[in-house]
């Protein structure tokens, strides 16, 4: 009794009991000295369990962050974060953990800790971030603050939570950034956070900040911070979520001024907490009680909530609750819903009923939530799924006993599911879909059982067979071996689809049957049946031949393989009208005749001798020419039903070749016509005839058409229709040269000359250009240009009185140039040719004359010279694509021949620079060590400098040779090559020269590349010197860096590799140019243009092998007198991260008397790098093969501290020879020596990362340092 007074006289004890929370009183060392109920729930165990457990009993000590939360809480006094706990099962589990220190009653440091299991929270944050674009009014009314932040830290998205608790509405929290809201002394943490997360140091972080409300107050809240990056693995947006702790804030101030620790674990809680006695008074509230109410804690205390204003249904709730925990004794939680200022509010209250001394229930203590934010989501969850368009099935995937997935159980479905389906809720649901589809297609259940099994989700497209329906469906995993699936219906589209690709193959073969070139009409009708019946899918098709006047059909021809049995096999056949079946039907009605599933004994097809055609479908099509049916057309035995547009397709398909027939039928007569008109005496003075100033082709120097097509042949094909004519032809190339130029008639070349005079020029460059030449601007500007701009025939009345027809040619699928022709009557009117006289300034009666020359045309000439220029065009453009294709050819016929030379030359320099580098080696260093023993003043001095020097030359010569054959060793690293540029910009002014300008011109955040940077200076001071040499006196060089993606076009609009991205190296200069011969052989070695003794010739072809070798590719662009441009595309390295490279030590490195095997089978380079090596200090073994090396470090009783070797030796490589070395000699440094890489060593000339390598020829002090940095340290 008397414990139970103790908690009565202090209320908070008892909230803290009943709070939903788990709340732990414990010492910071970690032992716990009380735990509510809701802690004891939480973790399954008892007060006494967890008072002997510890702190260790509920924290999951394999969390990284347990560490550091208790150091800062230790530090600050507080921390509230997220960390892991675990139950007495052993189930970990995320939570909310708010802990702070502060004074017992005692004087001795206690802890407060809060827990809350954020396990429900977790599930739907990770709901809302796998189904952002479907659930997103889930996003909006999340219960927490979220945001999508920009990099810079625009927010992006904000929900209704966020500006709730911010003050601002979405619109104002748009236009600002996180920075401007940020409270300024929390600004530097949180953006130093945000920096470390974009250069990925660290993927997410949480932090406690405030945040200045709009109203100009803080906000506590915990801040949780996650990064999404884009395909490219770039930062895209931040995933922010802001959890209000304002009332954890205030609770540990309350902790602090009160020094009563129940009194601070009660107004830590995010819950609101009051007590009411048995008449609904206030007896005690919790400060955050006007965050639902609006009421202080001072103005509810001794009221009920009639006193207090509350709305009435509130206080309904409150005379119907109270009673009844009252009476029973037992605790009640329910729901009670109050109006806000901002919509309704939905607090789940809990109530418990406290005894007294008597043992009534006297007081009742209430913890109230607010659920609003819970109960919304799920309406909209619940309004989602039911109102969705898109079908949604839950599924559960089922396995044999080999755990393979042959089956899956339906566990719900939406509305839209059905409506898409058919199947119904009650008849799919708790069955599998073999039970309710029992012929469903297995890749249904292998595809769902994937993604039940990976958890990855999939989208695709497939066919439900027994459903008869298309669908785009995408299934993902909610739970282990559970798939969902989103359904839509594609059925249509599919549908849609294959009637478009059906609807264009119709068009290609009516395009293809009417260009189709028959030796006769039966051999075109053949082809026109075949087409028909490959495009309506059946197995054969049949062509009668209707006679009206005698009312019979006479058989035709056939088309694929007639069905067993069918008399048809031996044509002719004749058959009357009245017993046509299908055919007599089709004829009498004038219409389409389709007989789908033919029933036995029924006759649809041609009663003649033999018995009907067994067929089972068949579609029956009349030709009808004028108003009498004049043919039929039957396609037979398709596998499925013929339809409507297959009857529609058939009818327009057999129109178009009927048309086709008859103008074949007329052929012979045209023929005929032909002869008539070719053998009658010309117009005027007859022939055709090239006009008085010249021949305009003649200024076509290197036309597509002119080049591709002999000029007599042209005549030849203009002829085919001037000769119908007798009016002008014309051939223009694509820019509008002329390819050939034709005047017929004595009409033509009189109007022509007439409009060429008022030119009033002699140049015929200059009168193309005036624009008065008027008979020229109709032909090409008015009539062929615009056949070529729009790929069309153009027909337009021309400027000289008669009319212009013009098609386009084609080759290869593009328009090359235009072909037309004059055509119809000069005008008689008087009127009419007195206009044209004045206009073309020529006289009346002469032009009258030349009018009245022209003989009339009948309609069908016309037409039939159209249709041979559309042949002209087509014969003229397969001509050019021919030679096209020929150039085509030839010209990679000599690319083939170039590598191969190119290559063989390479071999040749590689084979020859490994001995040349051996002797130039010796030179070199005996030299060298001459010049050490030789004092300034002795003549013999100046001689051993010149031998030097030419040593030295000789050695570049050899690198140069390497570089072009691709055999030289490389050592590449990752550079930034604006850094190398701009390293060796001195370097380069000097080799220039003073009167050459050169401008340097980086492009901005240049991709890094993974390259030698020595080759970077080979290839820039080869460039350089070729255009320093270019370039007569005062000029300027300049040198460009950039990215170029693949396929992208550069600044003057030239385009490089097709694949993968380049770092884009320019170096262009003003120089005298080159010539196309010149270009030509630009990289062959030893081709030079400059004077003997200026140059190798190996300058450029060093460049060239350079590029090769490291995958890129170069290209050249130069006229005579316009200086030259070279673009080297070089590839893009994956990573970001530069290498920095050492600057040479000063001084000269020398030995510490280092134990050194030198292996050389060259004698005098083994004598010279012995002397040059124990000159440095070492103590030198040497050995002329690798035997001898093996003996001597046999018999060496010390450790030898370095290996030289040449890598090509005879019996024994050098990489072997190392490798035997270094299983006796495990600390022992290696330094590899050769006149050429050896793919022993450097694969492809590249070395490995940790080989250390010395080109031969070398120096001393190259040698010296090479030792050095091979050595083992220490």
């Amino acid at each position: 009794m008397r414990e139970r007074k103790r908690r009565l006289d202090n209320p908070y004890e008892a909230v803290v009991d009943h709070c939903l929370d788990a709340i732990f009183l414990t010492r910071p060392e970690g032992p716990i000295l009380f735990a509510n109920r809701a802690a004891c729930e939480l973790f399954q165990m008892t007060k006494e369990e967890l008072v002997q457990g510890g702190r260790s009993a509920i924290m999951d000590a394999g969390d990284p962050r347990l560490g550091p939360a208790l150091a800062q809480r230790q530090r600050t006094g507080r921390y509230v974060g997220e960390l892991r706990c675990k139950k007495a099962d052993g189930t970990v589990f995320p939570a909310l953990v708010s802990s702070a220190l502060f004074d017992g009653p005692d004087g001795r440091t206690r802890s407060s800790i809060i827990i809350r299991d954020l396990t429900e929270q977790r599930r739907m944050v990770e709901a809302l971030r796998e189904s952002e674009e479907r659930f997103f009014r889930a996003f909006t009314h999340a219960p927490i603050g979220m945001a999508l932040v920009s990099p810079r830290g625009e927010w992006l998205k904000v929900n209704r939570s966020l500006c709730d608790l911010l003050g601002y509405s979405e619109e104002e929290l748009l236009e600002r950034t996180f920075q401007d809201i940020t409270h300024p002394e929390d600004l530097e943490p949180d953006t130093t956070l945000v920096a470390r997360m974009l250069s990925g140091e660290i993927f997410t972080y949480q932090i406690e900040k405030r945040y200045i409300h709009k109203q100009g107050h803080a906000i506590w809240a915990l801040l949780d911070v996650s990064l999404v990056r884009d395909e490219e693995d770039g930062p895209a947006y931040f995933i922010s979520q802001i959890v209000d702790i304002s009332a954890g804030k205030r609770f540990e101030e309350a902790l602090r001024k009160q020094g009563n620790e129940y009194r601070a674990l009660v107004e830590g809680l995010p819950d609101v907490v009051f007590r009411l006695d048995g008449a609904g008074r206030y007896l005690f509230a919790s400060e955050n009680i006007a965050e639902i109410t609006g009421l202080s804690v001072d103005r509810c205390l001794g009221k009920t909530h009639r006193e207090l204003g509350l709305p009435e249904s509130v206080c309904r709730f409150w005379d119907r609750s109270l009673p009844q925990v009252i009476q029973s004794g037992l605790p009640l939680e329910d729901e009670i819903r109050l109006p806000g200022g901002q919509g309704e509010v939905i607090l789940n209250c809990r109530l418990i009923p406290e005894l007294h001394e008597a043992g009534r229930v006297e007081s009742v203590l209430v913890i109230a939530r607010d659920v609003t934010a819970h109960r919304r989501m799920e309406q909209d969850y619940r309004t989602l799924f039911h109102k969705m368009l898109d079908g949604f099935a839950l599924h559960e995937i089922v396995k044999d006993a080999d755990g393979r997935t042959v089956d899956y159980r339906f566990l719900a479905v939406n509305p839209a599911f059905e409506s898409l389906t058919g199947l119904k809720a009650e008849r799919v649901v708790g069955r599998t879909v073999l039970e309710v589809l029992p012929r469903t297609e297995p890749y249904w259940i292998e595809a769902f059982g994937r993604v039940a099994r990976s958890g990855e989700p999939v989208t695709f497209d497939a066919y439900a067979g027994e459903l008869g329906r298309h669908f785009k469906v995408t299934a993902f995993s909610p739970n282990a071996g559970q798939f969902a699936a989103i359904f839509q219906d594609t059925t249509r589209e599919k549908v849609s689809e294959e009637q478009n690709r059906r609807n264009m193959a119709w068009l290609k073969a009516m395009v293809e049957i009417l260009q189709y070139r028959p030796r006769d009409v039966q051999d075109f009708l053949d082809h026109a049946l075949d087409q028909a019946v490959s495009l309506s899918r059946s197995r054969c098709g049949y062509v009668y031949f209707y006679d009206d006047e005698r009312r019979e059909f006479t058989f035709n021809t056939r088309s694929g393989d007639p069905a067993p049995g069918c008399p048809l096999s031996e044509p002719p056949i004749v058959c009357a009208l009245d017993h046509g079946g299908a055919w007599g039907e089709a004829v009498r009605s004038g219409r389409p005749v389709a007989v789908n599933g033919i029933p036995s004994g029924y006759q649809p097809e041609m009663g003649c001798s033999g018995g009907p055609l067994p067929l089972t479908r068949l579609l029956a099509i009349p030709v009808i020419c004028g108003d009498r049916a004049v043919a039929v057309v039957g396609v037979a035995d398709k596998e499925s039903d013929y339809t409507e547009t297959d009857q529609l397709e058939l009818t327009l398909l057999m129109d178009a070749v009927w048309k086709s027939v008859e103008n074949i039928r007329s052929r012979d007569a045209l023929s005929r016509l032909e002869w008539l008109l070719t053998t009658r005496p010309a117009n005027g003075d007859g022939g055709v005839h090239q006009p008085s100033y010249g021949s305009l082709a003649a200024l076509n120097d290197h036309g597509l058409i002119r080049r591709s097509v002999d000029e007599d042949l042209l005549r030849d094909i203009a002829s085919d229709f001037l000769d119908l004519l007798e009016t002008s032809a014309a051939i223009y190339e694509k820019n509008g040269d002329y390819a050939l130029g034709l005047f017929s008639s004595g009409w033509c070349r009189f109007m022509d000359g007439a409009s060429r005079t008022l030119c009033g020029t002699d140049d015929n460059r200059e009168a193309l250009a005036c624009g008065r030449w008027l008979c020229h601007e109709s032909c090409w500007t008015q009539n062929a240009k615009k056949a070529m701009e729009t790929g069309k025939p153009v027909e337009i009345a021309c400027n000289g009185g008669i009319r212009m027809y013009g098609v386009p040619i084609r080759a290869g699928g593009e328009i090359v140039g235009a072909i037309n022709f004059g055509f119809g009557d000069p005008p008689r009117d008087p009127v009419r040719l007195g206009e044209l006289a004045d206009r073309y300034g020529v006289d009346r009666d002469a032009l009258r004359l030349a009018a009245e020359a022209y003989e009339t045309r009948p309609p069908f000439i016309i037409e039939l010279a159209k249709k041979r220029l559309a042949v002209s065009a087509r014969l003229i453009g397969e001509i050019v694509e021919r030679k096209q294709a020929e150039a085509e050819k030839e010209r990679l016929q000599g690319q083939l021949l170039q590598a191969q030379k190119m290559e063989s030359v390479g071999r040749l320099a590689g084979g020859v620079a490994h001995d040349f580098n051996n002797m130039l080696n010796v030179i070199m260093g005996q030299s060298e060590l001459a010049l050490d023993q030789v004092g300034p003043g002795d003549p013999v001095r100046e001689a051993l400098k010149e031998i030097f020097d030419a040593g030295r030359r000789s050695a570049e010569i050899t690198r140069q040779l390497l570089a072009f054959a691709r055999r030289q060793t490389i050592s590449p690293r990752i550079i930034d090559l604006n850094e190398t540029v701009a390293g060796m910009l001195k370097m380069l002014r000097r080799l220039i020269g003073e009167d050459i300008d050169l401008s340097w011109e980086p492009g901005a955040g240049l991709w890094p590349m993974n390259m030698d940077p020595a080759q970077i200076h080979q290839v820039l001071a080869n460039l350089l010197v070729n255009a320093r040499d270019a370039i007569d006196g005062v000029g300027r060089i300049t040198i460009r860096t950039g990215n170029m993606a693949a396929g992208q076009p550069d600044r003057r609009g030239r385009s490089g590799p097709e694949t993968g991205d380049h770092v884009l190296l320019t170096v262009s200069d003003n120089g005298c140019g080159m010539s196309r011969e010149t270009l030509e052989n630009l990289f062959e070695p030893f081709f030079t243009t400059k004077d003997v003794g200026r140059g190798t010739g190996l300058g450029l072809a060093t460049v060239y092998g350079i590029v090769r070798q490291n995958g890129g590719s170069i290209d050249v662009e130069s006229e005579p007198g316009r200086g030259s441009i070279f673009r080297i595309w070089l590839p893009r390295h994956a990573g970001n991260q530069c290498e920095s490279e050492d600057p040479a030590p000063a001084v000269l490195p020398s030995g510490r008397g280092e134990t050194i095997l030198m292996v050389e089978d060259e004698s005098a380079l083994l004598k010279l790098a012995r002397k040059t090596l124990a000159g440095l200090g070492y103590r030198v073994l040497a050995a002329a093969h690798p035997g001898a090396a093996l003996e001597t470090a046999a018999e060496q009783a010390g450790g030898i501290d370095l290996l030289i070797v040449d890598v090509i030796m005879p019996g024994m490589n050098g990489r072997e020879l190392a490798e035997r070395l270094k299983a006796r000699h495990p600390g022992m440094g290696i330094l590899y020596m050769s006149g050429y890489t050896a793919d022993v060593i450097a694969p492809h000339g590249i070395l490995d990362q940790g080989i250390h390598f010395l080109q031969k020829p070398f120096s001393r002090e190259d040698l010296a340092r090479k030792v050095r940095e091979a050595l083992p340290e220490g």
